[in-house]
């Protein structure tokens, strides 16, 4: 399930919810309605997740192929640039 693979992406990076907005450029709170499945991502808005932590796009949105490892979701968040809020 989506709101599940967003709680290990998030968990995994040791972040909080705000963390994982100002991560992906969300307006705060956008990611914990995505996780409790308020909202469904739109597609730009999936891409820039799996992007930033370092997950296919087809692994988040359908939950095929290999989810990544919480060390690769570490390094690809440490890597990434916090990004200015977007619309969502």
């Amino acid at each position: 399930m989506l709101t599940e693979r967003l709680r290990f992406l998030r968990e995994s990076a040791e972040l909080s919810a705000r963390g994982a907005d100002r991560v992906v450029g969300l307006h705060p709170n956008h990611w914990a309605a995505l996780e409790i499945g308020r909202w469904a991502p739109k597609t730009e808005t999936a891409l820039a997740i799996a992007t930033a932590f370092g997950a296919s796009f087809e692994w988040l949105v359908f939950g095929t192929g290999k989810a990544p490892s919480p060390r690769k979701i570490r390094a690809s968040v440490a890597s990434a640039k916090p990004r200015k809020s977007k619309a969502a």
